[in-house]
């Protein structure tokens, strides 16, 4: 495959930054945009709430509740981009280190990773 030149280079950066090419992309791909928003806003909603379920069976301060849906919120990530396999419950045995060092109690951090992604930690 042949590289292009730097004129080809340069002419493909000037066309980005056409205001009308960026316009024609962007209402292009705007369904498709929002589609993948709404879908990654209800998983994140979902998630929320099986984690605000574990914590209000527990026995802890209300402002203590910001740090345990924090560290869902990094499994959640962990989970989108791992999928699952030793690699995952590794990264998440480390999260649940990190939570506890932060001040999280280990058993609600591995309670939440159990009852709201289903690891076992």
């Amino acid at each position: 495959m042949p590289r292009k030149s730097p004129e080809q280079r340069i002419e493909k950066y000037r066309s980005k930054l056409d205001p009308e090419w960026v316009k024609k992309r962007l209402e292009q791909s705007k369904d498709s945009m929002v589609a993948a928003q709404t879908s990654a806003v209800e998983r994140l909603a979902a998630m929320e709430l099986r984690v605000k379920a574990v914590l209000n069976d527990e026995d802890i301060v209300l402002f203590s509740h910001v740090l345990y849906l924090d560290f869902a919120r990094e499994l959640h990530r962990l989970i989108e981009r791992h999928h699952g396999g030793q690699g995952l419950t590794r990264e998440a045995r480390i999260k649940v280190y990190d939570w506890k060092e932060r001040g999280g109690s280990e058993p609600i951090l591995k309670r939440i990773a159990y009852e709201a992604f289903g690891l076992t930690v």
